[in-house]
């Protein structure tokens, strides 16, 4: 074969070659998937507003039995409690109310007073508005109840909603209702403190 013909056979396969390579090059993409459309780490986004709040609240009693006949037993309480708001507001938790002190009478009493109680908290949340109520569900030592004020007004159902202030650094609450004969008094005044762990701000 003559020189001249496979210089131009070997300038048509060279050609051929290079054509292909830039159309391979402009169909393909250089980078990895990994780092096509990369703009550095991926940011999670960020969390929303819980759908189930946890609170926690204190509540400090002084209570009393006035009795129509004269004379009165007089206690003081701490009670403890936890409990969640969900998204429709209602309240639901538990909590430990204790005895501070003695119980005091202005006659000789050898009852037992109760030492403690262990207690249900329902209600809702409205509007920054809390209204809980407390149901005792056993008390310590077994089967006694308080000599005071603070198991009849505190415990009494409907008659002893405390509706406080969410955002208040505390609320007072003052209870009074009549005893089981409707001549005595049970009384209660109650400084209620709490607060949201979880909520937006806290």
């Amino acid at each position: 074969m003559r020189r001249w013909v496979r210089v131009l056979l070997w300038f048509a396969a060279f050609a051929g070659a290079l054509g292909i390579g830039v159309f391979a090059g402009m169909h393909s993409n250089p980078f990895g998937p990994e780092v096509q459309g990369s703009s550095g780490p991926s940011i999670p986004p960020a969390s929303s507003t819980p759908s189930l709040q946890r609170w926690r609240g204190v509540i400090n009693s002084a209570t009393s039995h006035d009795l129509y006949v004269g004379g009165s037993c007089t206690t003081d309480w701490k009670t403890t409690i936890r409990f969640t708001v969900d998204a429709g507001g209602s309240v639901k938790g538990d909590g430990t109310a204790s005895r501070e002190g003695d119980l005091s009478c202005s006659f000789e009493n050898p009852q037992i007073n109760a030492d403690t109680y262990a207690v249900k908290v329902t209600g809702s949340y409205a509007d920054g508005a809390l209204t809980l109520r407390l149901t005792a569900t056993s008390s310590s030592p077994s089967g006694t109840s308080d000599y005071g004020g603070f198991e009849h007004t505190l415990f009494a159902g409907a008659r002893s909603v405390l509706t406080v202030d969410a955002f208040a650094l505390k609320s007072r609450i003052d209870l009074q209702l009549p005893d089981a004969e409707a001549r005595g008094t049970y009384l209660s005044s109650n400084v209620v403190k709490v607060s949201c762990l979880n909520c937006l701000g806290s």
